[in-house]
């Protein structure tokens, strides 16, 4: 079961803002490599884009590929949002922890 640490509380600017970079960003991102990495499931996305990653079939190449994967995505989809102007917080984590068991 996919767990994802957004907490849906009182709605300030600055909480929607989070929400939805860490939406857009770190929850796109993982979805999209779990995609393209079916040996692996991304278990918890941590606000700041952190992974808990469980492995179905045990491989270093594939489970390097997943980390690149998803690192390269997550600085792209920040430079996108940077592009069109959207918020992207000055302590975004372009190089996320992911722990993979």
């Amino acid at each position: 079961m996919l767990t994802f640490a957004v907490v849906a509380c009182a709605s300030t600017s600055e909480t929607r803002t989070e929400n939805e970079f860490f939406l857009d960003v770190y929850w796109t991102a993982s979805r999209q490599c779990e995609t393209q990495h079916r040996t692996l499931r991304v278990e918890r996305v941590a606000p700041d884009g952190g992974l808990s990653v469980s492995v179905y079939a045990d491989s270093s190449l594939e489970n390097q590929r997943f980390r690149e994967c998803y690192w390269t995505s997550v600085a792209a989809r920040v430079e996108r949002r940077r592009a069109a102007g959207l918020p992207v917080p000055a302590d975004a984590n372009l190089h996320p922890d992911i722990d993979i068991d």
